[in-house]
């Protein structure tokens, strides 16, 4: 991969922190805590798996949505 490629990849991890909070507190609010934390843990384990058998950068970058489950389950606990 080149730096660049890099780049990107790493770009897109801190929007999707920066979007995570907001996503929790509406899921949160509607749903509960403990459905919308269960359920971004199996979003987080899945895509986690998915990027480690990740054979081309494309299929890395699935990596976006779990940083925002991540920073999510974060807020949860907190």
């Amino acid at each position: 991969m080149t730096p660049d490629e890099v780049n990107h990849s790493q770009a897109g991890n801190v929007f999707m922190l920066g979007v995570g909070g907001i996503v929790t507190v509406i899921c949160s609010a509607y749903f509960g805590r403990l459905p919308v934390l269960f359920w971004f843990m199996v979003g987080a384990v899945a895509t986690a798996i998915w990027c480690t058998a990740a054979q081309s950068f494309e299929s890395f970058m699935v990596r976006f949505p779990s940083n925002l489950r991540t920073h999510s389950i974060t807020c949860i606990l907190i």
